[in-house]
């Protein structure tokens, strides 16, 4: 499942994308937080569609999410060789120090056949399991979480 280049391209305009690199310039991995896209956007991955129709109707401590900024947390990506060495603990930390004046929350998704990533949000990020929903043929969990 593949996000479209144009929406690496917003993204990026948007400085929603943090790299991390090593000591010698490598890439290590990414995350994008991004504001919350129209969902009628003919543009807008599936998956994104979904995580965004279900997060708009969920309420998160007696409040629709939709009612509040929230911004779409990820994707991330960390190189096999970067991980286990605090690399997504300092993209959390950089990102909820940037984004926690703007956006009371964000929503994210996980694969429900990705019980690792799973836990590193509940585990590292606080998120909280909201719902599960279905794209392109996938069961996803959608989560949310303070930044």
């Amino acid at each position: 499942m593949l996000h479209p280049r144009d929406w690496f391209a917003k993204a990026v305009g948007l400085g929603g994308i943090h790299v991390a690199v090593d000591e010698s310039g490598e890439v290590g991995g990414y995350m994008a937080v991004t504001p919350r896209p129209d969902p009628k956007d003919p543009g807008l991955p599936a998956v994104v569609r979904e995580m965004v129709r279900l997060a708009d109707s969920n309420l998160a401590d007696g409040k629709f999410l939709a009612t509040r900024p929230y911004a779409i947390h990820g994707p991330v990506c960390i190189d096999e060789r970067f991980r286990g060495k605090g690399v997504f603990s300092a993209f959390h930390q950089a990102t909820s120090n940037a984004y926690r004046n703007f956006y009371d929350r964000a929503v994210l998704f996980v694969s429900v056949d990705n019980p690792r990533s799973l836990h590193t949000a509940t585990a590292k990020l606080g998120a909280r399991t909201m719902g599960r929903f279905s794209a392109e043929g996938a069961e996803f969990h959608l989560l949310v979480m303070e930044f």
